[in-house]
């Protein structure tokens, strides 16, 4: 069956040669014999080898007819062993058929060579990719997850999880896939399409085969260079990348919850090839197409490594065995640490965007893209970075407003825009209230008009409006309630009416009162007190549904006025007037009434003042229909009554069920209940807008620190994120005690990790944490001497001690100054009752016998008066809590009751206290536990204090 060279050249051109003769005799018996016979001829290597070695040479008929005859014959037919299959399709028997791909043949026609190459390419792939085909084994498939792998048993082992079975199990794997492996080695998919075609089908059904095919040293050297197999070469590395993930590593139930040897999946989310040295330099080549691919390859491996984590968080918090826990967060810790070690650092990206032009759009989009995933899935490594985004946003959002709608970039642009707002959602270096030199407006201004464009066109961004309630939430120019009315009365304000629009100057004088408020709102927070004094108004300047942005636009109406023509004059006029009535229809929405008609004559009495400063009577007329006649709203009521819930109905719901009090019992002794949980969270962005004293100083740090408390995972996790924000703002500042600060939050941060991914931090541990704050900012205070001491402990609390810690220290120790035993007493006080919020919180008080050593406290002759009511708080606290019983019947609460209202040192206020707390405790308590373990004997107590059972 060899090729005869020089009898192919005489023979005529209707003859048959020897050799087609010969494979006509060796596929007629592939044809007709039965299997047995065709595994004997199939054993012997030097038929098939004389059959392959020269099929380049041969005629397109007899290579369709070879790959038609190997594919229906061998490979498809079921009854001949996948022993005697492997044989056959060794790796030299695929070299050969590989070789097929640059098939010559002389006077060939072009659709000859495209059947050719078609044929061989899609019997390749039936080799490569078919378990029944002798190549490829059942068990390989798909096997980088955690079937693949065995769980180390001891906790020994979870300090190298991936080292015996994991190692063992994965040699087995590359041993038992060595042809295949070898094969794609010979194969060169950055020179050939259908090559490159072969290997990306064999990776989607072994991804596992990824890292060995990278690591084997073989491959292409990815150095830049604009080349075309460089070129090439980046293609298929960006092809393999975005290759889905096994199904094998998304295994949501909680028996199949062993974490998967992390080299495999870091070996296909980032090749070997892809260094962090060789992908610095490629971003950093000249050539944009160089730099546009290696963004391309970074963009795929952050978003495959995104849902690698998603993924690995999913199982860790749906597994109850904690050692395979623990092996989770050591897997999703190495995989982090691994892959920040392979992608070039932040600086290097940000440069790009900064040389970038801007007519090169696609190059801007996939660099602004890369610059937020690098916020979105390693938040620390982009918080050291100090990037300013403002004037490149700002930019954006000029050429947004200016881009024609049918211009073939508009869309990019609009991506990019949205890359964007991303970061600046994350950076705490965003300045959204500097205006840089070359804008007419602030960022936060424009991204406002960009959000009324939007609406304009019906094209409402969600990213938008959330961009814009978080920064309205750090700053006070609007009131941020639950709903955001205040933001919806403005953006409805500025709507088209009629025949006014927004205009240039609208905005420039709105961004003036903005900028203005935001720089000093003590300022226009002591006007609005001014003009509630000077209106005799029974409302607090804090509680009225008047914003500070009104008041501002009032104090610098006069300049307005004055620096203006009428016109002008007359069309901000008219935006002002419907500013004001559509923030009275939201205050027509409050449910306390005498509220409700005090905001009304506070806003009469700021439209009085802004008609007094004008002298067109039109202008004038304009400000008398405000607030009487109503102006053209269109459908704004309904919209403002749709979109309003009240501050007054979001602060009055209960914290807990009503009482039912006996008569005499002193109901406006009761102190307030644990306050709510916020559903916006503020504290997770309100310490951004500051400088780290004011921050801290300012409770916008105790904010951030409590969301560690949240019963949400999200806000818990956006709260540690925060943290370590804070933690690297810290370090970098000039707060003067920032090393011991520094060293409370790496505490923090060490306490937190290891518990919000299965539950929330204790409230008790986050409002002690908040106080630690303010204790170190202040080296005289009280505290400090016994609050280092703590942090030198370790580096993590252990939350369910704290209590008892700090009680044993401040009431059985000796206080630092003599003198000031009461104050650390109410020092930690203070901590008890605000860190008491929910049940848990009362179960650890309970295991810590808190209340047993503050009764005992209260006995002392010397206590002050203000130490024994905050521990009347404390117990008022405890009945908010479903504690009431646990104070009954452990702690004898009744009878301490009554011991004290029969001392002569309790005076009647602390007696009506007392009675109220007996009454609220008894209410809220269970009943018939309580009578039952009393044996009826309560009984006489509560009559005694004219108590009675609720029915």
């Amino acid at each position: 069956m060899r090729k005869d060279i020089h009898y192919d050249n005489v023979r005529g051109p209707k003859k048959r040669s020897v050799r087609e003769t010969a494979i006509g005799y060796l596929f007629a018996n592939f044809g007709l014999q039965s299997p047995t016979a065709k595994m004997n001829i199939i054993g012997q290597g030097k038929v098939l080898r004389a059959l392959l070695d020269d099929i380049v040479e041969d005629s397109s008929t007899i290579i369709l007819e070879i790959l038609k005859v190997l594919r229906r014959d061998i490979a498809m037919d079921g009854a001949i062993s996948q022993t005697a299959k492997g044989r056959i399709f060794n790796q030299w028997t695929l070299g050969r058929l590989a070789t097929l791909y640059g098939y010559n043949e002389s006077n060939r026609l072009p659709k000859v060579h495209q059947d050719i190459q078609k044929s061989v390419h899609d019997f390749l792939v039936l080799l490569c990719t078919s378990p029944g085909c002798g190549l490829v084994e059942k068990q390989t498939a798909s096997n980088v997850g955690v079937h693949a792998v065995t769980a180390d048993k001891t906790l020994g082992g979870l300090s190298k999880p991936y080292v015996t079975d994991r190692v063992d199990d994965e040699n087995r794997r590359a041993i038992r896939n060595s042809r295949l492996g070898l094969f794609l080695q010979s194969l060169r998919p950055y020179a050939s399409v259908p090559q490159c075609d072969l290997m990306l089908a064999v990776f989607r059904l072994m991804p596992d085969m990824i890292p060995g095919y990278f690591s084997s040293g073989k491959s292409f050297s990815f150095d830049p260079k604009l080349t075309m197999t460089w070129i090439g070469y980046s293609s298929f590395l960006l092809a393999v990348i975005r290759i889905p993930l096994p199904e094998s590593l998304t295994p949501l139930s909680t028996n199949d919850t062993v974490p998967p040897l992390y080299s495999n999946i870091m070996g296909s989310i980032m090749p070997n090839p892809c260094t962090q040295k060789v992908m610095t330099r490629c971003l950093n080549q000249s050539v944009s197409l160089v730099k546009f691919l290696t963004i391309q390859i970074l963009n795929a491996a952050f978003e495959k490594f995104a849902r690698v984590l998603r993924i690995c968080e999913d199982v860790q918090h749906s597994t109850n065995d904690p050692k395979n826990r623990l092996a989770w967060c050591q897997i999703v810790s190495e995989l982090r640490d691994d892959f920040c070690g392979r992608v070039p650092e932040l600086k290097h990206v940000i440069t790009q965007i900064r040389n970038c032009t801007k007519e090169s759009t696609m190059l801007r989009e996939s660099t602004t893209r890369l610059i937020a995933s690098y916020y979105k899935v390693l938040p620390l490594v982009a918080l050291e970075e100090k990037f300013d985004i403002s004037a490149t946003l700002s930019t954006a959002l000029m050429g947004v407003e200016s881009a024609d709608e049918s211009h073939k970039e508009s869309g990019m642009r609009l991506l990019e825009l949205g890359h964007l707002l991303e970061i600046a959602h994350r950076s705490p270096n965003m300045h959204w209230w500097h205006k840089p030199e070359f804008m007419r407006l602030s960022p936060f201004t424009m991204l406002l008009r960009l959000y009324l464009n939007q609406l304009r066109f019906d094209t409402r961004s969600e990213q938008v409006r959330t961009l814009l309630k978080t920064v309205i939430r750090g700053s006070q120019i609007l009131r941020s309630d639950a709903s955001m009315t205040s933001l919806d009365s403005l953006v409805l304000s500025l709507q088209d009416f009629e025949d006014w629009k927004a205009s240039g100057r609208m905005f420039e004088f709105l961004d003036h009162c903005i900028l203005h408020v935001v720089r000093k709102p003590v300022h226009y927070y002591d006007t609005l007190a001014d003009l509630i004094a000077a209106g005799e108004l029974d409302i607090n300047s804090r509680d009225c549904q008047v914003d500070l942005l009104l008041i501002t636009i009032m104090e610098q109406w006069h300049f307005l006025v004055k620096s203006t023509d009428a016109p002008t004059v007359k069309y901000v006029s008219r935006w002002v007037v419907r500013f004001i009535e559509v923030m009275n229809l939201g205050n027509g929405h409050v449910q306390n009434l005498p509220l409700r008609c005090e905001t009304t004559r506070l806003l009469s009495q700021i439209r009085d003042q802004l008609k007094a400063e004008v002298q067109d009577s039109t202008c004038r007329a304009i400000f008398e229909k405000v607030l009487h006649e109503r102006p053209e709203l269109g459908d704004l009521p309904g919209v403002v009554a749709a979109n309003t819930i009240s501050e007054a109905e979001h602060m009055s719901r209960p914290a807990s069920p009503p009482l039912n009090r006996h008569p005499n019992s002193p109901g406006s002794t009761l102190p307030p209940g644990p306050p709510e949980e916020h559903e916006d969270h503020p504290g997770l962005h309100q310490w951004t807008r500051h400088d780290v004293q004011d921050a801290i100083s300012e409770g916008h740090v105790k904010g951030l620190i409590l969301c560690l408390c949240s019963k949400h995972v999200e806000i818990r996790k956006q709260a540690l994120i925060g943290i370590r924000a804070f933690m690297m703002k810290l370090k970098v500042s000039e707060y003067s005690e920032w090393q011991q600060t520094y060293m409370l939050v790496g505490e923090i941060v060490e306490t937190a990790e290891k518990v919000i991914a299965h539950g929330s931090l204790a409230y008790y541990a986050g409002v002690l944490a908040a106080d630690l704050f303010l204790v170190l900012g202040d080296p005289l205070h009280l505290m400090y001497a016994k609050v280092n001491k703590f942090l030198n402990r370790g580096p993590e609390w252990d939350v369910t001690k704290l209590p008892s810690y700090w009680v044993d220290k401040v009431l059985m120790n000796p206080p630092t100054d003599d003198d000031d035993h009461h104050k650390e007493a109410e020092w930690l006080l203070d901590g008890l009752i605000d860190g008491l919020r929910t049940s848990a919180d009362m179960e650890i008080y309970r295991k810590c016998h808190i209340f047993e050593r503050l009764l005992s406290f209260s006995a002392s002759p010397s206590l002050p008066e203000p130490c024994f009511q905050k521990i009347l708080d404390l117990l008022f606290r405890c009945t908010c809590v479903k504690g009431s019983s646990t104070l009954i019947t452990r702690c004898g609460l009744m009878s301490w009751i009554s011991s004290r209202l029969a001392s002569h040192a309790i005076n009647d206020m602390t007696g009506e206290r007392l009675k109220g707390l007996a009454s609220r405790a008894y209410e809220t308590s269970d009943q018939a536990r309580v009578d039952d373990w009393t044996n009826g004997t309560l009984m006489s107590t509560l009559d005694s204090l004219r108590i009675t059972k609720s029915p």
